[in-house]
Order: structure tokens, then sequence, then C-alpha cells
């Protein structure tokens, strides 16, 4: 782009994996806390190219250099755009962004160019040029549609108008605060109140008021709270002079405030943008929960083992601070202190309806701090040492395909040194074989020495690192196994004792969290018709059903569909983790190419004189997009996960490096096990390349012959898995990229395995 520096990220990436390129987005203030999480939200949602402004492209692309040199992106996927200046102060530069990249989602955050020093001047100044720059971008964007007639789609993070709502000026929101109860929060010098806010909510009133002129340019706004990146910096706990107590000090007050995590946004802001008009000229105001200063130092101290409590200033004692722009931030806390009846509350129900589609729920702060208990900033006031390396791994269930093959990939890794393999008969052949891959850094384990507490602290004593994954399903998938499930619980409780610094743990969807999005109703919905009363009601058209509220029926679940309760196990488990507050990486499972031909046998049926294949298959829908990744590559991941373990602890990955239906994988089958053979003369099997791959639906009564109940649990497994699109949504292509740069997709693997034994007698050939 002529006058606008750009500079592209790149990957190695197998050219199978592909987006939708026709979801171009824009991101402006892509460098950032919220543009980079929307930024990677928009990336793992498969939009397609992903353009970032920013006013320091330098910046950018430092903070987004991951992207760059871990190959978490697709080929041309992100673009970094610098316009000079600022990234909206330039109205032709933001023409020329929006004309060109001819992107129909975009993004918008702004930041206010407050006065470095302590004093208040040019606070007034610095809120009218946001806004201004604001208001110049959404007449920009009418002007562009005028000329191009795309429909545009805005997400714009905005504030509130503090100084309207103070009823410092003669504005509508004054009015309507008059029947409340009005802030008091005192202006700074030059009249401002919480300026860092109050051009941002003028700006949205005008985008609101001009965009609802014009149909195709929907605008939804989003209203934060106070965010927990602020513990990062101006509400970081900081040590006294002997480092024995950390205070946090803000004039934030003794009640609980409304809080919230950017990285939600990630997920948030592409369901906005898959549902335009359902949230259009909308103001969502997000809240992950409100909590008290106290209960936050205690949450610190807790994780941190240190002494750090809440030290409640007043707003002069915070606006007397020796901090750049003190009395704006003083401003700030007590506004969010202070209000009430003069602002709409936040709401938790809207942010969880958001990020239901996707099955997770807003990031509690537990939960932040497990993601950055180790970010540089704590480590700078002593609550925390720099992350140290882990060397010696414990594999569980090292008998599973999952467990055998982690622990093969770790010891390929030279960063570990050691490697307990915990087998149910350590004289077995895949026990042997893995001891003699390296009897030096190899310790084979009994599962016979975990049972108990006390064999499981020895077990782990020394141990860094801990992969875990429950097989249940040998016990029979139409029961629960509660041993299982409480043996997994004794290992985390034993980490915790031991010390040891990291889980991964292998889970699978909950089915109680999916019951939203296959619309299983609760007795109570039969009972009452599904009265969309009984949901907390908001402006948005559809009623909001929270996780809460789901988790609700369990038990009824568990006893109307007894054949998913074992992946519900797994979602349990790891829960338990995450409320120890242990660090770990959640890795959700996909399914694995060898599960398609679990689901094949011969279909009995002649065809030019030569018998098909079937593909047994339990949902109607054939068509529904299945999350897919070979096994092999789930070691590597993990392996990659314990190099960088406090990068990726707290998080959660979906594997998947296909999305991929039954109708595709049936075709693929024919193409690289058939067709491929009408060119070797050597092979003498008739009409081989004439024969199809028939899709047959089962049902829970049926039996297939030669499989027991495989494939009616398959079946049961696959059907869950493709009846919802809040799968695919929960599994990532471009994080196994950053993690595998260059997976095995789904076609690879097969042609792989074209000469597999096994695989070839379940298709009738030699």
């Amino acid at each position: 782009m002529d006058n606008i520096s750009t500079t592209t990220t790149t990957t190695n990436a197998q050219s199978e994996i592909t987006v939708r390129e026709s979801r171009a987005a824009v991101v402006f203030g892509a460098s950032s806390e919220q543009g980079r999480a929307v930024i990677e939200g928009l990336v793992d949602a498969g939009f397609g190219k992903i353009y970032g402004v920013t006013s320091h492209l330098t910046y950018a692309s430092r903070l987004l250099a991951r992207y760059k040199h871990e190959h978490h992106i697709l080929k041309n996927r992100v673009y970094l755009l610098e316009c000079g200046g600022g990234a909206l102060s330039n109205p032709q530069q933001v023409k020329q962004v929006l004309s060109e990249t001819q992107a129909r989602y975009i993004f918008l955050v702004t930041a206010t160019d407050l006065p470095r020093h302590a004093h208040t001047e040019g606070c007034r100044e610095a809120e009218n040029m946001e806004y201004d720059a604001i208001r110049s971008f959404f007449d920009v964007l009418v002007e562009v549609y005028k000329e191009d007639g795309l429909e545009r789609n805005v997400v714009f993070s905005s504030h509130e108008d503090v100084r309207a709502m103070c009823m410092l000026d003669n504005h509508p929101a004054a009015a309507a605060a008059a029947a409340g109860e009005r802030l008091s929060i005192p202006p700074l010098e030059d009249g401002s109140v919480v300026p860092n806010f109050s051009g941002k909510g003028r700006g949205a009133e005008y985008g609101l008021q001009l965009l609802s002129d014009y149909p195709d340019l929907t605008l939804s706004i989003i209203t934060l709270p106070f965010l927990y990146s602020n513990f990062l910096a101006l509400c970081c706990p900081l040590p006294d002079k002997g480092r024995t107590e950390w205070q946090i000090s803000a004039c934030l007050g003794d009640d609980a405030i409304d809080m919230f995590s950017e990285h939600d946004l990630s997920f948030i802001v592409p369901e906005i943008f898959e549902n335009p008009s359902i949230y259009s000229q909308c103001n969502l105001k997000l809240t992950a929960g409100a909590a008290r200063l106290n209960d936050i130092a205690e949450s610190f101290s807790a994780f941190f083992g240190k002494d750090v409590i809440y030290n409640p200033l007043t707003y002069q004692e915070m606006a007397n601070l020796s901090i750049p722009t003190a009395a704006c931030m003083a401003q700030m806390c007590h506004f969010f202190a202070s209000c009430g009846g003069s602002t709409p509350s936040y709401s938790k129900d809207v942010a969880e309806s958001l990020m239901l589609p996707t099955l997770r729920r807003p990031q509690t702060f537990e939960e932040w701090l497990l993601v950055h208990g180790n970010a540089r900033e704590f480590q700078e006031v002593g609550l925390t040492a720099k992350a140290v390396p882990i060397i010696s791994v414990c594999v569980f269930d090292a008998d599973t395909v999952e467990g055998i093959n982690v622990a093969e990939s770790l010891l390929k890794n030279d960063n570990i040194r050691s490697v307990t393999a915990v087998f149910s008969d350590f004289d077995s052949e895949p026990a042997r074989r893995l001891y003699a891959i390296d009897p030096e850094r190899v310790r084979l384990a009994s599962i016979s020495e975990t049972r108990d507490e006390k064999s499981l602290k020895k077990l782990l004593e020394g141990i860094d690192g801990v992969f875990m994954i429950i097989d249940v399903s040998d016990a029979g998938i139409l029961h629960r196994d509660e041993g299982e499930e409480l043996h997994a619980i004794n290992v985390i409780d034993a980490c915790e004792m031991c010390s040891v610094r990291h889980i991964i743990f292998c889970t699978t969807e909950s089915i109680v969290e999916m019951q939203h999005e296959l619309k299983w109703p609760s007795s109570d919905d039969e009972k009452a018709g599904d009265d969309e009363s009984s949901f907390k009601s908001t402006k948005l058209s559809k009623p909001l059903r929270s996780i809460t509220q789901i988790e609700a029926y369990l038990h009824e679940q568990l006893q109307k569909h007894p054949q998913k309760v074992f992946i519900d196990a797994k979602a349990r488990i790891a829960a338990y983790a995450k409320s120890e507050r242990i660090t770990v990486t959640f890795v959700i499972l996909p399914l694995y190419p060898e599960n398609f031909f679990d689901l094949v046998t011969k279909a009995g049926v002649v065809t030019n004189n030569v018998d098909d294949a079937a593909m047994h298959f339990a949902p109607e829908k054939e068509e529904s997009l299945l999350a897919c990744m070979s096994v092999q590559d789930l070691g590597r991941a993990v392996a990659r996960i314990f190099d960088f373990y406090e990068e990726y602890a707290g998080h959660e990955i979906g594997l998947a490096t296909d999305f991929i239906t039954i109708r595709e994988v049936a075709q693929v089958v024919r193409e690289i096990f058939f067709e491929s053979r009408i060119d070797n003369k050597d092979d003498t099997s008739a009409n081989d390349t004439n024969r199809i791959v028939q899709i047959q639906h089962v049902h829970d009564q049926m039996q297939v012959e030669g499989t027991g109940n495989r494939i009616i649990d398959l079946g049961a497994i696959f059907g869950f898995c493709s009846q919802s699109d809040a799968v695919r949504k929960r599994h990532s292509i471009a994080k196994v990229l950053n993690l595998c740069p260059e997976p095995t997709t789904f076609k690879m693997w097969m042609n792989e395995n074209k000469y597999n034994p096994a695989f070839r007698e379940k298709l009738g050939l030699r």
C-alpha cells in the first residue's frame, strides 16, 4: 500500500491447511493487549487475511513476534500496517486501509494520548483528540461505503462517557443519570473526568447514531470493566524494603468491583462477527464477575506463597502518587469503586452467552494468574523467580496410544533428561520397546505403584512435569469408572505435594457444557415448555443460558446419555486440576485418523462383482465438520509445551490439523486405496477402481458383525463431535502450527499408511 509501511508474517505450513480468504479482517490498535487478543482469536476462528493497523510498526512486530518466528500464523495470514502519526490520526490512511483491504470485519480499539507528566493540564485536550479521531473513523467508514457499497461489521471497544455521567455537560446522558445516584468524581484542573474513558464513550455514541441510518454497516459496542492486566502495571503488588510484604495500593474501595480479562476478547469478538445482526446497535457491557481487592490480594498470596495485602487509598492519596497521569488513574479507580445507579451494571450473562459457543467461560482472576504467574512484571517486584526448565517428565497411562507417542516424542527432546513411563504391565512389548530407545533416560513403573498417596509421592519425587490422560474406555463406555476418576484426582494432589512444576492434561469435550449447543432439555424445561422468561433477559434477541445453569443438568444427563459419560469424566478431572491452582495446560483431543478405520468394514453389498467398503457412522449430518489430527503430532505438541510451559500455563489448546466431513473421509479412502491402484499392473485385484465407500448410519441398538460394541461406541462419539459447531470452535489449526510447524494432515496420514496391512485387510485389499 502506498504511504503505509507493511510487514507480512509467513510460515511453511502445509498448503492443504486452508482458511476462508473471503473473511478478511482489520484490527485497528494491533499493538494493544486487546488488539493482540483479537488477532489471535480471528486466526483461530479461521478468518482470512488479517490486517493489524498500528502507529508503531517496530513495537507491534516485536509484540507479535511469535506469529512470525514460531509459525503460529498460516501463510500470508497477518499483515501489520503502520499509519504514521497514529493509527486513526490520518483520515486518508484510514480510507486507504478500508478501501484496499476490502475487509468486512473491523475491530477498533483506541488509546488516549495522556500527558506523561504528573500534572493534569492537557487531559481534556487528549480526550477531545481521541473523540475527534473516533468520529473521523466513522465518517470515513460511511464515505468508503458510499463508494464501494460493501457491507462491513464493526466492533468498537469503548468505555463510559464518565464526564457526561457526572452531569458536567449539557448531555443526554445527564438527564438519564439525574434519576440515579450522582457520581462524586472531582474533575481535574482542566475540567476533565476520566478522560481516557470519556472520549471513547462520546465516540461510541456518535458511531451508533451515525450508522443507524446505514443497515449494511453494523456496529457493536463492547464496554469493559476493570481489567486484570492492571495488576501488571497500575495495581501491581509492590514490596516493602525487606521484600517481606507486598501491597496493592489503589482507591478501589472495599466493595466488589467488576473485572475482566482482555484475552476473552479472542473468543467474544469472532462470535460477534459470526452473528453481526444479533449484536448490531448493542452496547455489550462485559464482566467475568465482581471481586473485592482483599480477595484478590489473598489469591496473590496463595499463588505466590508471599504476604500480599490490599492497601485502600483515598482518591486524593492516589492522585498524589509520583507516577505519570496519577490523577487520571485515581479518577478511573474511583469511578469503578463508586459507579452505581447512574450507570447500567456489567453483565456476566452477556459475556457467558458470547463465549458459550466455544464452550468457554469468562476467565476468573485465579485463572488469569495461572497464565501470567511468570510475567516479567511479577519477577521484577520479587513475587516469582524466572521459570526453571523441565528436565524430567512422568507419563501416566503410557499404555494408551497417546501416552506411548508422548513418551517417544519426549525422548527425542534433548532438553528432557529422564522419562518415567507408567504402564499397567511394564514387562509388556510396548514398555520394552520404549525402554530400548534409551535405557539411561527411561524409567518404567507399574500402575500398581500409583494406587495410594505414599507410592504416588515416591514416584513423583524429583519429577518436574507430568503428562496424564485417563483411559476409561477399557472399563466399558456404558459405565462410569469412578476408580479411574479418583485415581486422576489423587495424582493431581500428589503433584501439588511434590511441587511438580507443570501438568499437561489431555481432556475431551464436556458433554454437560455442550448441552446448550445440542439443545438437550432438562426436565424443568420440558415441564415449563422451555420458557424464555426463566432466563435473565437482556436487550439481545435470544435468551441466555449460563454455564452455571447448564451444569445443573448433570445428574439427569448422566442417566439419559450414559454412553457419553466417559468424555465428561475427563472434563471433570481437568476442572479439578484447575481448581487446585496447579500450573496446567489443557489439551483437548481431536479425532485421530485411526478412528476412522475403526468404522470401516466390508459392506456386504456387491458392486461390479466386488464387495464395497462401508463406513459406519452415527450422525445424520454427513457434512458436519470433525476436528482431526494424527496422534503422532500430539507427542510433538506435548514436548513443545513442556519446553515453554510458562508460556502455555493455564491455556486450553484444542488440537486439529484438519476439519473434515465423514463424506470427505470416504472420498479420501477411495482415492488413496482404490483409484490409485489403476496404475499398478502387478496388482490383479479386479475392478478396485470401481469400488465405492458407502456411509451407513448406525443406531444405538444396531449391531455390526465382527465389531462388538466398538462401532456403536465410536459412532456415539462421532455423533457428539459432529452435531455442534462448538466442537470446531474449540479446536485451532493455528495453535497446532505453533507447536508443530509441519503437521501431518489427514490426507498425508492416509498416504503414509497406504500399505498398512491391518487397514488394507479391512478394505479387502492384499
